[in-house]
This record gives C-alpha cells, structure tokens and sequence, in this order.
C-alpha cells in the first residue's frame, strides 16, 4: 500500500503511530487493522481537509455493503497508479485501513466509546460491539446521514463535492486544481527571489522571471539593479519644502542634517559640484561633527616623508596610516579660523584638546596662534606647530625644550617605539577638524526613483527650516533665506559695532546681597538699525531682553549664580518685523571667586603620573590665564574649564583646589572660579608684592594680581587659599609670622572684599618646616579675616615630599567642609576640624593633659602615632585619649615645660578625628598650670 502525507493528520494503528513520506513506503502487513472495523482512534483533524479535495459527500459513496469489493478495486487501481502493491479483496475483519479511503464529509464524529448510531452495518459483524480503539474499516460503506466527522481523514482520491462547504483551515491539497488568477514562487526555477508562477484554469503555468523595473532591487535577477532606467541624484529633504539640501560639505554639515552616528560618510569639501571624499566622521565627542583628516597609529609602521603624511589612503578612512591633510584649508569656518582637535585613542594618553587658530599648522607657521588647553601633560604642549624636526611632522613643543605630543612621525621614538611624545609616548594620534557655522547639508542618494524624503532640486542651504530655500522669498531679517549666498539684500543697510562684549567661557563674580551677575555690552547701532537688543538666554531658553534705543549704547542684564550656563544674543531692527543677528556670547557663568597661592603642594599638579585629577573636571568650575611663572602670563588673558593634572599651564588649578570647587559648586548650586598663582619650591619671601608695581610680572604675586584684574574679579575675591613653608624649614616663628602678615596685608589692599583666609599646615618633607607650622596653626587666632587652618596629617599616600590624587582629594573635601560652614553657613555635622591642642597642663606629677576643646571630639589614637610625642624632659611611658583630651603618662614625676608632637617623613600612624581628619602638628606647645 501506498503511504501518503496528510498534513497534520497522523494514524494509530493498534496503538502505534504510523508516519508517512512523501514517496509512499512499506505496506502494514496484513490483518493489522482490527477485526471489527472500529474507527475511534482513527479520528483525523475536523480542518484538515479544504475546499475542492476529496472530503467527498455521503451520497457519493455506494451504500450497499457487497460495492465494498467495487471500492477495494477503485483503491487497488490508486495503488497500482502510486507504485504499490493492491490490498487482497478480503473481508472486511481483515482488511487493513486504507488511507486513501474517502471520509464522509456527513458522518457523524466517532468518539473514543463507539462507532457512529447512523454508520452502515458491517455485515460481518453485524453482531459485534463496537471497539473503543478499533481501526478504522476502509471499505465501510458512509452512511449518509451521518454528521461529518471532524477527526476524520480526507480521501485525496475522491472526487470534490460541489456542494461541499469550505474548509477554511485544511491545507491545501498539491494535486488538486489551482485558484485562478493565483501566483506563487516558482518551486522550480533557479534561485531568483522574484521568479513566480500563476494558475490558469486550474493548471500551474511556468515559471516566469520579470522585467527589471525601477524598484531599487535585481527585478529579472541578471546581477544588475535598475538597469535600462536612468539613474538620477535625488537630495534629502528633511524640512519638507520640495528643495533638497546641498551635499554635505563636511561631518558638522551632515551632523546639523541630521546625520548622529559615527561611521563612515561621503563628503563634498569643495562643494556639491566638486569631487566627493570618503571621510570618518566622529558624531558623538564633543558636540560631534568632526572630521578626521590625521590618523597615525604605529603599529602599521610610520610615514616615509613629509609629502606621504599629508596625503596617504584617502580613499580609505580607516587606515592606519592616513591623512587628507591637504584637503584641510577645505575645512575652514567662515570666519577663515580652524577648529582643531587632537587625541590619543586607546593609549595610556587619554585627554584630547580642542582650539582654533587662524592658519594651517600644516604649511606655515602658526599665526594668530593662540595658547591650547592640554588636558594631560605638565610639559609645556601648547598645540600644533611647524615642526623643525626630522622626525616630526606637526608638534606642540612651541619652541621649548621639553619633549611633545606631535600628530605623525617618520621614525619610532622611545621603549617600546611610539610617537615622539612625553612620557608616555604615544602608539596612536589623530585630528580633527569640525567647520563651527556648518549649515546642514546631505548626501546625495543615486537612484531611478526618489526615496522618500528625497527630492530632485538641491541647494537648500538651511534644510532644517522650511522657510529657507532656492524658491523662499528674502526677508529683512538677518539671514540668506533664499539661499543666494547673501543675507538681506534689498534691505536697508544697518548694522552694529559692538566695543564691549563677554569673552568665550567668561566667568562673573556675583554680588553677593543680589546673587546675580551684571554683564555689560557697548557699542554703536549704525544706519538703518534703529534698535538694540540684548537677550539672555537660559538652558536655550529666553528668561529675559533689554532694548536700547539709542545710537551709542550701553546695555546692562543680568545673569543668576546658577550652574547652567547662560547665552547672550545680540540683534538690531529698523521698526520692521524682524530682528537681524549681530552675535552671541554662550556659556556664561556666575559665581564665585577663590584664589590659590603657595608652592609645590598648592600647585598639586599629578606629580605620579596617576591621571585622576581631571576626572573632577567640571564646567562649572573655570579658571583664568595660565599659570606659567614668568612674563609670558600676558600672553594668555582667557577663560577656561580648570583642569588639575597639568602644573604652570593655561587654566591649571591643581587636584585639592579643583576638588575643594566642586564640593562647594555641588553644595551651593553655583559655578565657581579658581585662579592658581602658586609656585614650587618658593619660599615665603617671594610671594612678597612690589610695591612699587603691583602687578609685576617677574614676581609671583603679581602674576596672580594681574590675572585677577584681567578677569574682571580682584574685587570680587571671596576667598585666598594658602599652602606653602616646606621651604621654610629652620625660619624662626616670628620672620616667618612678619613675613606671612605683610602678605596678607597686601592681599586685603589689593583684594579688598575678602572674606576669608584659609591656610593648610604643611606636613614633614620637601625641606623640613619647624616653626613655620606652628605659624599655620596659629594664624586664625592672630589675623582677623583667616578664618581657619587645616591639616594635611593622617591620610595616607607621601611621597616625602609630594602626594598622591587620593591625599590631595581628600585635603579639597577638608577644607571644603569649613569653608561651606564658614562662608555659606551651611551646616556641616561632625568633626570637621582639625584636632587642635588648647592648653596642657599636669594632672598630677606624671599626668600630663592636652586638652583639644572643641576640636577634640571622636579622637582616636591609631597605634604607633604615640611615639610622635615628646616632652623637654622626662621619659612617656603611655598615651591615652580620655574624651576631648589626651594623657600622657610619665615614667617619673617631670618638670617638662613643653610638649612637642611631630611627625617624621612617609605615612605614619597618626591622632585623627572620627571623620580621619589629622590632629595638627606642633612644635613646644606650652605646658600651663
């Protein structure tokens, strides 16, 4: 017998499942069916059989029981047609079930207890019971009044009832006649996705691959798409206007297009009419837009001359080694001025910079050069130069002598050979350049048809407003709106010279009754500019405007001691509807000022290589000029986000002071303000001013005095941070007293609304200080406007001299503690002082008590810190603390006038507070009675 597939109907036969393949197999040997004829669980799924296949009627099937032997033959014929042995003509007790039997489409379902009431007799056993799990008899003769079964299989042989009601779940039967008009993918036809055929009365047609249309797909599957259809360059259009953008002429002109994700993009840097450049666009650093025009990484080996570095694997981005630096003068902003930036990727270098000089650092020497913020190295890096070295082909020594981070090389430089750098040398370098007035721009799709969102016209020069385009009409209101490359023609000239603006990142100090700033623009409104305005803007959004009316104009607004920075924009009108733009000034802040002096340890710079400190980088925390120790201060009189790692560069405020900031920034929710002034390995006398000129710049206060001046905030200090005296070591208290207050008295002339001064004690190392620490200690109770003092003991990381990111982190967090109680009167719970020692006295004959008052809560005595104690005479056998007070237990009666608690270099044990901060160390602390 043949076994054919029946989708989703399986056969048991005396409990066993029987399965079946496409090509027919095995017959059941005979008898297997039961003898009885039971079908219950024989059942076939009630949707198995669909509309026009053979779930024939009851009436098409013979009702006498002897046309049995008739349907045998019929079913014998079937099987000799399918290849298969014929079913004996025997009874029907032995007759195995055929699946090819017909089903009635009336039958009633079977159930698992018996046969259907309805269902013809088996005269062969006419008296037998039915057989809950009989196979089902495959010569029975339908009934035809039984209901149809729902279960049961459909006969594929049968001839489709007319009459038939559709089947809507049953699978479609392969053999039987198609729909008309259907189409399906040709089973036969070599692989080609768009190959079908389609049913015609009845009949499969072959199979037919079609004609290539425009669909941007391999219609007729010949390997080419949309051929024989012109193709055409279609422009994104993402305002809607029907005018199509200009091709993008660089990243920041695809980044204002709309374009966010770093990859791979084609450009065109000299226009949509110029040749296209395949470039690596960065969308996600630092505002995004940029261009890489340099990468070198070392691994894939160094350039072969200077010719080689500004042009290699242009056409491809991704290389190792590859520049389009000839192509650099492309990527100018409109102002004529570069805007650069430089990093390191996946090296142990890991700032970037970023500066705008106005010209190419690639064919001559820099001019208009102006000073670079580095993030990381302390060496002097001011930026990109032309390089007077062989090796080299751009580098950032700006004359000095110190080695640099340059862009590329020829030869390998250091162990293991990198890039000509500090340490460490770098094994990857690349730059960027990003256009700061990129309109948005596209990429131009070639296709046969638009895309959608595509049109056909290009040269929509702003296509992010719809009221910018080839085809708008230009308006008196500042800006090309016809995309001519002119703004306002026809219009009435007027304009407006503006003599006293803000600068980038520039910083106000608050007036402290108002907390605001006040922030004034001068100039001159010229022609038919009739009004002026100023608006400020917060967050991008506006919160206030002053219109000045007349020619020649000052205009004051003013700005809130927030953290979030503040944009100011200026426009004039002439009466008409529109404002024309003249200029804006964002990232304003206002807040407050603090200054910082001293020496190596004020300076704090990452003395260990550690890279931590720029990890508290904040843009609220700025700073201004550099700290360079000689005259070259006056080359730099800009604003800056303060940085820590880097020493005696341009915004460098050192790793305590950049933490104390954002403590208090955090806290008071206001920017804040550092200017570093402090030198290494100074002593107390060369912070003196010169009386004669203030503003000295041979000395190192006034470095400091003229940074302040040209930041605009000498009077508006709040408050002088101070640490220095290593250098001091052997100074007597009272030199070093008379030298500090001639200091400080010149700080209060110069600096007149100070509020406070906050002095660190300095700790044993770099030069040994004695009594100027006693000095440190006692300056809050001798000068009025020194508020406190602070320790530097009892946190480990010492270099001997220096310290490590975690100690200076943790000296900032200290003082930040006491200058928000101090200043802010913000409360401040715990120990936030540094244990200080009031008075000792004797308790008994060998009882000394030293009494810290106030500052003596949560003392704890860290074992081996006892030994740092010592008396005029008598011999300390036990160190205790009781409470606010420390005992010391002598061997025998003593007759010590003093009491000296010093430590020796490196991280030692110490008496600390609850909080860790350190007691104050000192020198012949008086005994009392």
């Amino acid at each position: 017998m043949t076994c054919r597939r029946l989708a989703g109907v399986a056969v048991m036969i005396l409990g066993t499942l029987v399965g079946c393949d496409d090509g027919g197999g095995d017959p059941p040997p005979d008898g297997a069916a039961r003898a009885d004829g039971g079908r219950a669980d024989a059942r076939v799924e009630a949707d198995a059989a669909p509309p026009g296949t053979d779930g024939g009627r009851a009436d098409a099937a013979p009702t006498d029981p002897d046309a049995a032997v008739a349907a045998d033959a019929g079913r014998d014929a079937d099987a000799r047609r399918d290849g298969a042995t014929p079913t004996p003509d025997a009874g029907v007790g032995d007759a195995a079930p055929d699946p090819d039997a017909a089903a009635s489409a009336d039958a009633a379902p079977l159930t698992d207890a018996a046969a259907s009431a309805d269902a013809a007799p088996d005269p062969d056993a006419a008296d037998a019971a039915p057989i809950p799990d009989a196979a089902p008899d495959p010569d029975a003769a339908p009934d035809p009044d039984a209901a149809p079964d729902p279960d049961a299989a459909p006969d594929p042989d049968a001839a489709p009832d007319p009459d038939a009601a559709p089947t809507p779940d049953a699978a479609p039967d392969p053999d039987a006649g198609c729909p008309a008009g259907a189409e399906r993918a040709c089973a036969d036809a070599p692989p080609c996705p768009t190959a079908r055929e389609t049913c015609v009365a009845g009949a499969w047609q072959p199979c037919a691959i079609p004609a290539e249309a425009c669909s941007g797909v391999d219609d007729d599957c010949d390997g080419l798409v949309d051929e024989g259809f012109p193709q055409r360059a279609w422009y994104p259009d993402r305002d809607g206007d029907g005018q199509g953008a200009s091709a993008g002429s660089s990243c920041a002109s695809l980044f204002a297009g709309g374009d966010v994700a770093d990859g791979v993009y084609t450009v065109w840097p000299d226009g949509a009419d110029g040749p296209p450049l395949d470039v690596y666009c960065d969308m996600t650093t630092d505002g995004g837009g940029w261009t890489r025009v340099f990468f070198h990484d070392v691994a894939a080996g160094y350039f072969a001359s200077d010719a080689d570095a500004r042009a290699r694997d242009a056409a491809d981005p991704l290389s190792p080694r590859y520049s389009i630096l000839d192509h650099l003068p492309a990527f100018r902003s409109s102002d004529g001025t570069y805007t650069l930036r430089i990093d390191w990727p996946d090296t142990a270098i890991e700032g970037r910079n970023i500066w705008r000089q106005a010209s190419d650092p690639t064919t001559a020497p820099v001019v208009g050069y102006e000073a670079v913020d580095v993030d990381y190295t302390a060496q002097f890096w001011g930026g990109l130069e032309l390089s007077d070295r062989d090796q080299t082909y751009l580098d950032g020594s700006v004359g000095h002598p110190n080695w640099f981070y340059s862009i590329g090389s020829q030869v390998g430089w250091n162990d293991p050979p990198g890039i000509p750098a500090h340490t460490p040398q770098a094994q990857r370098v690349a730059l960027w350049v990003r256009p700061d007035d990129a309109i948005a721009g596209g990429t131009p799709v070639n296709a046969c048809a638009a895309p959608a969102g595509y049109v056909d016209t290009r040269g929509d020069c702003d296509d992010t407003d719809g009221d910018v385009s080839p085809a708008a009409a230009e308006r008196c209101d500042g800006r090309d709106d016809d995309c001519d490359g002119e703004a306002d023609e026809g219009c009435p000239f007027g304009d407006v010279t503006l003599t006293a603006t803000p600068q980038p990142l520039h910083f106000y100090a608050r007036d402290r009754e108002t907390d605001r700033c006040t922030v004034t623009l001068e100039g001159e409104a010229l022609g038919a500019a009739t009004q002026v305005r100023v608006e400020v803007l917060r967050a991008g959004e506006p919160v206030d405007a002053v219109i000045s009316e007349d020619a020649a104009f000052t205009i004051e607004v003013e700005l809130e001691a927030a953290r979030s920075p503040f944009e100011l924009r200026v426009a004039w009108k002439d009466g008409g509807e529109f404002w024309r733009p003249v200029a804006a000034f964002p990232n304003l802040l206002c807040g407050d000022v603090f200054l910082v002096d001293g020496q190596s340890n004020a300076v704090a710079l990452d003395y260990h290589d550690e890279r931590l400190g720029d990890l508290d980088r904040s843009p609220f925390v700025r700073s201004f000029g550099s700290q360079v120790r000689d005259a070259s201060v006056a080359d730099d009189a800009r604003f800056v986000e303060a940085v820590a790692d880097a020493g005696y560069t341009h915004g460098s405020v050192g790793q305590w002071a950049l933490r104390l900031a954002n403590v208090i920034s955090e806290a008071e929710q206001i920017p804040i303000l550092v200017i570093n002034g402090a030198s290494g390995g100074t002593r107390v006398a060369e912070h003196q001013r010169n009386d004669a000129a203030p503003e000295d710049l041979t000395t190192i206060y006034g470095r400091l005095l003229w940074r302040a001046r040209r930041a605009g905030v000498a009077d508006d200090v709040r408050a002088i941070f101070w640490h220095q005296g290593e250098s001091d070591g052997n100074q007597a208290y009272a030199d070093h007293l008379a030298l500090w207050t001639a200091m400080y008295d010149d700080w209060l002339a110069d600096y007149p609304n100070t509020e406070g001064v906050f002095v660190f004690q300095v700790r044993a190392g770099c030069g040994g200080p004695t009594w100027n620490r006693n000095v440190h200690r006692d300056l809050p109770g001798l000068l009025p406007r020194v508020l406190a003092a602070m320790s530097t003991t009892g946190v480990d990381g010492h270099d001997n001299c220096h310290f490590f990111n975690a100690v200076y982190r943790e000296w900032g967090q200290r003082m930040a503690r006491v200058v928000l109680r101090d200043l802010y009167g913000a409360a401040t719970p715990g120990n936030i002082d540094a244990p200080s020692p009031q008075r000792a006295f004797w308790r008994s004959d060998t009882e000394l008590v030293i009494d810290f008052g106030a500052t003596g809560g949560g003392l704890i005595l860290q074992p081996g810190a006892e030994r740092f104690f010592s008396l005029s005479s008598g011999l300390i056998i036990g160190v205790e603390v009781d409470g606010p007070t420390v005992v010391l237990t002598t061997a025998a009666p003593s007759t010590a006038a003093w009491v000296s608690f010093v430590e020796t270099l490196g991280d030692v044990p110490w008496l600390v507070n609850d909080l860790g901060v350190g007691a104050f160390a000192w020198h012949q602390l008086e005994i009392g009675e």
